[in-house]
């Protein structure tokens, strides 16, 4: 599977949300799901934000490529 880029943050102050994204991008790969579905946060800031539209974006491309196979066998 492809999974969606994973966005960098730059900022020293907020390396603990890279660390976040990487989390994320090391269970999708493993396809562990379920542990990505779970993922939150517990703050709201433009970082937290990034954060959860990456993760949403690989629970996306979980959901496309599971279903490439159906569009095939139609």
């Amino acid at each position: 599977m492809t999974l969606p880029p994973k966005p960098i943050v730059r900022s020293q102050q907020n390396a603990a949300y890279q660390k976040s994204l990487d989390y994320l991008a090391e269970r999708a790969a493993a396809d562990d799901w379920a542990a990505v579905r779970a993922f939150k946060l517990r703050e709201y800031n433009s970082y937290a934000k990034m954060v959860m539209d990456y993760r949403t974006r690989l629970l996306l491309a979980a959901i496309r490529q599971q279903r490439a196979p159906e569009a095939g066998q139609r």
